[in-house]
């Protein structure tokens, strides 16, 4: 298949995302309110709260690209075309159960 990489790599960056989403991980956080990207928490009442989705997000590309890019393109055109879609659902569905705590 021609775009087998591109298969593992939508797997996986749901699979990752999840994983940094539900443990709180992010490798960098933004403040809006100082309009400053960082490393490390930043304290104080004039920091406000931080953004972790913009380094969820490029965790998550890096770590699927990496994948991708080492997974071999044999075993990735043995995986069933299903999984490109139901993996995704099922990281949904398990990130709406954990967040279920603001629906109810």
């Amino acid at each position: 298949m021609k775009y087998s990489s591109f298969k593992i790599f939508s797997i996986a960056f749901g699979a990752f995302y999840t994983a940094f989403f539900i443990s709180l991980w992010s490798p960098f956080r933004y403040y809006p309110m100082l309009n400053k990207f960082s490393l490390a928490p930043i304290e104080g009442p004039e920091a406000g709260p931080p953004i972790l989705w913009y380094g969820w997000v490029a965790a998550a590309l890096v770590s699927s690209a990496v994948l991708a890019l080492i997974v071999p393109r044999r075993l990735a055109d043995r995986l069933w075309h299903g999984y490109t879609w139901l993996l995704p659902a099922i990281t949904l569905v398990v990130i709406l159960v954990s967040q279920r705590h603001w629906f109810l």
